[in-house]
């Protein structure tokens, strides 16, 4: 079964990972708060050069992270937790990475979202919608 770029059954192991990611940090920002986590991460000390390979296994896991936290679940922030998700397996598997978060004001409210930069270049992220925001904070 064919469906976006994913095809089942050799698909099931990305699938399966965004899964256990959704979980995992999900269940850590209702313990511990979004910001506290970013706090407690440190940035990747020793890392090696990302190949075409992982950042094509990045791209297609952001996709299925986005896909499962808006369309399944109706998460109203989708970008924490997949960010973080990211930035985990970047850490990982030692590849140069940086969290960022970053505001905006919209009207009178203010509007928050977070990515990862692979290479300074946001994992598919569009680069006009990230430079509405200012940047707050970089793991």
């Amino acid at each position: 079964m064919n469906c976006k770029g994913f095809s089942i059954p050799r698909d099931i192991s990305i699938l399966m990972r965004a899964i256990f990611e959704i979980v995992k940090w999900t269940g850590k920002v209702h313990r511990h708060g979004f910001n506290n986590i970013i706090i407690s991460l440190s940035s990747i000390k020793e890392t090696s050069p990302v190949s075409d390979s992982d950042l094509f296994y990045l791209k297609k896991l952001h996709r299925i992270l986005y896909f499962i936290l808006t369309r399944i679940l109706h998460h109203k922030n989708p970008c924490t937790i997949a960010s973080l998700s990211i930035f985990d397996i970047c850490k990982e598997k030692k590849i140069n990475c940086a969290l960022v978060v970053g505001v905006k004001k919209d009207g009178k409210t203010i509007k928050g979202h977070s990515w990862v930069e692979v290479n300074g270049a946001a994992v598919n992220e569009y680069k006009v919608f990230l430079d509405t925001f200012t940047r707050m904070k970089e793991v």
